[in-house]
Protein backbone atom coordinates (compact mmCIF):
# COMPACT_ATOMS: atom_id res chain seq x y z
CA UNK A 1 0.00 0.00 0.00
CA UNK A 2 1.57 3.26 -1.15
CA UNK A 3 1.56 6.59 0.69
CA UNK A 4 -1.39 7.85 -1.36
CA UNK A 5 -3.43 4.70 -0.59
CA UNK A 6 -2.64 4.96 3.13
CA UNK A 7 -3.90 8.56 3.08
CA UNK A 8 -7.10 7.43 1.38
CA UNK A 9 -7.51 4.60 3.91
CA UNK A 10 -7.23 7.07 6.81
CA UNK A 11 -9.71 9.36 5.07
CA UNK A 12 -12.12 6.42 4.81
CA UNK A 13 -11.91 5.79 8.55
CA UNK A 14 -12.48 9.49 9.26
CA UNK A 15 -15.43 9.65 6.84
CA UNK A 16 -17.01 6.55 8.30
CA UNK A 17 -16.99 8.15 11.74
CA UNK A 18 -18.71 11.27 10.39
CA UNK A 19 -20.96 10.28 7.49
CA UNK A 20 -24.31 8.53 7.48
CA UNK A 21 -24.82 8.38 3.71
CA UNK A 22 -28.50 7.37 3.67
CA UNK A 23 -29.67 8.73 7.02
CA UNK A 24 -30.90 12.12 8.13
CA UNK A 25 -27.54 13.77 8.77
CA UNK A 26 -26.64 17.04 7.06
CA UNK A 27 -24.23 15.17 4.75
CA UNK A 28 -26.89 12.61 3.80
CA UNK A 29 -29.37 15.41 2.99
CA UNK A 30 -26.72 17.21 0.95
CA UNK A 31 -25.96 14.02 -1.00
CA UNK A 32 -29.68 13.45 -1.58
CA UNK A 33 -30.06 17.03 -2.87
CA UNK A 34 -27.20 16.50 -5.35
CA UNK A 35 -28.86 13.31 -6.64
CA UNK A 36 -32.26 15.01 -6.95
CA UNK A 37 -30.82 18.02 -8.83
CA UNK A 38 -29.10 15.78 -11.35
CA UNK A 39 -32.14 13.51 -11.65
CA UNK A 40 -34.26 16.53 -12.61
CA UNK A 41 -31.63 17.46 -15.19
CA UNK A 42 -32.72 14.20 -16.84
CA UNK A 43 -35.95 15.99 -17.81
CA UNK A 44 -34.00 18.61 -19.75
CA UNK A 45 -31.73 15.99 -21.30
CA UNK A 46 -34.80 14.18 -22.65
CA UNK A 47 -35.70 17.34 -24.57
CA UNK A 48 -32.63 16.99 -26.80
CA UNK A 49 -34.29 16.19 -30.15
CA UNK A 50 -31.30 14.44 -31.71
CA UNK A 51 -31.49 10.63 -31.36
CA UNK A 52 -28.64 9.33 -29.20
CA UNK A 53 -27.49 12.76 -28.05
CA UNK A 54 -29.45 12.33 -24.85
CA UNK A 55 -27.36 9.26 -23.98
CA UNK A 56 -24.25 11.42 -24.12
CA UNK A 57 -26.07 13.97 -21.98
CA UNK A 58 -26.93 11.30 -19.40
CA UNK A 59 -23.30 10.18 -19.26
CA UNK A 60 -22.04 13.74 -18.71
CA UNK A 61 -24.76 14.43 -16.14
CA UNK A 62 -23.87 11.25 -14.24
CA UNK A 63 -20.19 12.11 -14.27
CA UNK A 64 -20.79 15.64 -12.96
CA UNK A 65 -23.13 14.24 -10.27
CA UNK A 66 -20.35 11.92 -9.10
CA UNK A 67 -17.90 14.83 -9.04
CA UNK A 68 -20.32 16.75 -6.81
CA UNK A 69 -20.93 13.74 -4.54
CA UNK A 70 -17.17 13.32 -4.18
CA UNK A 71 -16.78 17.01 -3.30
CA UNK A 72 -19.40 16.67 -0.56
CA UNK A 73 -17.42 13.74 0.86
CA UNK A 74 -13.97 15.23 0.26
CA UNK A 75 -12.93 12.56 -2.26
CA UNK A 76 -10.76 13.42 -5.26
CA UNK A 77 -10.29 11.31 -8.39
CA UNK A 78 -9.02 11.80 -11.90
CA UNK A 79 -11.63 12.91 -14.42
CA UNK A 80 -11.22 9.80 -16.56
CA UNK A 81 -11.78 7.47 -13.60
CA UNK A 82 -15.13 9.07 -12.77
CA UNK A 83 -16.21 9.02 -16.42
CA UNK A 84 -15.42 5.31 -16.55
CA UNK A 85 -17.28 4.60 -13.29
CA UNK A 86 -20.29 6.67 -14.46
CA UNK A 87 -20.49 4.84 -17.79
CA UNK A 88 -20.20 1.50 -16.04
CA UNK A 89 -22.97 2.30 -13.56
CA UNK A 90 -25.39 3.43 -16.29
CA UNK A 91 -24.62 0.32 -18.36
CA UNK A 92 -25.09 -2.00 -15.39
CA UNK A 93 -28.34 -0.34 -14.32
CA UNK A 94 -29.76 -0.68 -17.82
CA UNK A 95 -28.68 -4.33 -18.04
CA UNK A 96 -30.18 -5.06 -14.61
CA UNK A 97 -33.60 -3.69 -15.58
CA UNK A 98 -34.38 -4.70 -19.19
CA UNK A 99 -37.40 -2.35 -19.27
CA UNK A 100 -34.95 0.55 -19.05
CA UNK A 101 -33.12 -0.63 -22.14
CA UNK A 102 -36.45 -0.82 -23.96
CA UNK A 103 -37.40 2.66 -22.77
CA UNK A 104 -34.11 4.18 -23.87
CA UNK A 105 -34.31 2.38 -27.22
CA UNK A 106 -37.91 3.52 -27.76
CA UNK A 107 -36.95 7.08 -26.92
CA UNK A 108 -34.20 7.05 -29.54
CA UNK A 109 -36.33 5.36 -32.19
CA UNK A 110 -39.25 7.73 -31.74
CA UNK A 111 -36.93 10.72 -32.11
CA UNK A 112 -36.10 9.56 -35.64
CA UNK A 113 -39.71 10.33 -36.62
CA UNK A 114 -40.08 14.10 -37.14
CA UNK A 115 -42.79 15.93 -35.22
CA UNK A 116 -45.02 13.63 -33.19
CA UNK A 117 -42.31 10.95 -32.95
CA UNK A 118 -39.82 13.43 -31.54
CA UNK A 119 -42.38 14.62 -28.99
CA UNK A 120 -43.19 11.01 -28.06
CA UNK A 121 -39.50 10.23 -27.68
CA UNK A 122 -39.05 13.24 -25.43
CA UNK A 123 -41.98 12.15 -23.23
CA UNK A 124 -40.62 8.61 -22.89
CA UNK A 125 -37.15 10.00 -22.22
CA UNK A 126 -38.38 12.33 -19.49
CA UNK A 127 -39.84 9.41 -17.53
CA UNK A 128 -36.88 7.10 -18.07
CA UNK A 129 -34.06 9.64 -17.64
CA UNK A 130 -35.09 10.93 -14.22
CA UNK A 131 -35.34 7.38 -12.90
CA UNK A 132 -31.99 6.41 -14.40
CA UNK A 133 -30.21 9.48 -13.01
CA UNK A 134 -31.75 9.02 -9.57
CA UNK A 135 -30.78 5.33 -9.55
CA UNK A 136 -27.24 6.13 -10.75
CA UNK A 137 -26.78 8.56 -7.86
CA UNK A 138 -28.16 6.18 -5.25
CA UNK A 139 -26.08 3.28 -6.62
CA UNK A 140 -22.92 5.38 -6.38
CA UNK A 141 -23.69 6.52 -2.83
CA UNK A 142 -24.52 2.96 -1.74
CA UNK A 143 -21.23 1.80 -3.28
CA UNK A 144 -19.31 4.34 -1.22
CA UNK A 145 -21.28 3.35 1.87
CA UNK A 146 -20.40 -0.35 1.36
CA UNK A 147 -16.72 0.46 1.11
CA UNK A 148 -16.88 2.67 4.20
CA UNK A 149 -18.74 0.02 6.20
CA UNK A 150 -16.14 -2.59 5.24
CA UNK A 151 -13.22 -0.27 6.01
CA UNK A 152 -11.94 -0.52 2.44
CA UNK A 153 -9.97 2.33 0.87
CA UNK A 154 -11.82 4.54 -1.60
CA UNK A 155 -9.59 3.76 -4.54
CA UNK A 156 -10.78 4.03 -8.12
CA UNK A 157 -10.71 0.24 -8.54
CA UNK A 158 -12.61 -0.41 -5.31
CA UNK A 159 -15.29 2.15 -6.17
CA UNK A 160 -15.65 0.82 -9.72
CA UNK A 161 -16.03 -2.75 -8.43
CA UNK A 162 -18.47 -1.76 -5.67
CA UNK A 163 -20.51 0.33 -8.12
CA UNK A 164 -20.65 -2.54 -10.60
CA UNK A 165 -21.79 -4.96 -7.89
CA UNK A 166 -24.36 -2.53 -6.47
CA UNK A 167 -25.76 -1.75 -9.94
CA UNK A 168 -26.44 -5.47 -10.37
CA UNK A 169 -28.59 -5.67 -7.20
CA UNK A 170 -31.91 -5.89 -9.00
CA UNK A 171 -34.09 -5.26 -5.93
CA UNK A 172 -32.19 -2.13 -4.89
CA UNK A 173 -31.90 -0.76 -8.43
CA UNK A 174 -35.58 -1.38 -9.12
CA UNK A 175 -36.58 0.33 -5.87
CA UNK A 176 -34.48 3.46 -6.42
CA UNK A 177 -35.49 3.63 -10.09
CA UNK A 178 -39.17 3.65 -9.04
CA UNK A 179 -38.41 6.29 -6.40
CA UNK A 180 -36.71 8.36 -9.08
CA UNK A 181 -39.63 8.07 -11.49
CA UNK A 182 -42.07 9.08 -8.72
CA UNK A 183 -39.80 12.01 -7.83
CA UNK A 184 -39.69 13.06 -11.48
CA UNK A 185 -43.48 12.86 -11.85
CA UNK A 186 -44.04 14.91 -8.71
CA UNK A 187 -41.57 17.57 -9.82
CA UNK A 188 -42.53 17.68 -13.51
CA UNK A 189 -45.97 18.96 -12.52
CA UNK A 190 -44.64 21.92 -10.54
Amino acid sequence: MGHHDKHIAHTVVDLYKEVDLFGSSAKARELSDVVKQHALAGLAIAMIPIPGADLAGLAVNTWTMYVRINKVLGISFAENALKSIASGVIGNIVSTLPALALGLAAEGLFKFIPGIGTIGGMAIGAAVNVGVMYAAGKVYIKSLEKLLNNGQPLTEDNIATAAKDTAKEKGFVSEVYKEGKAFGKANAKT
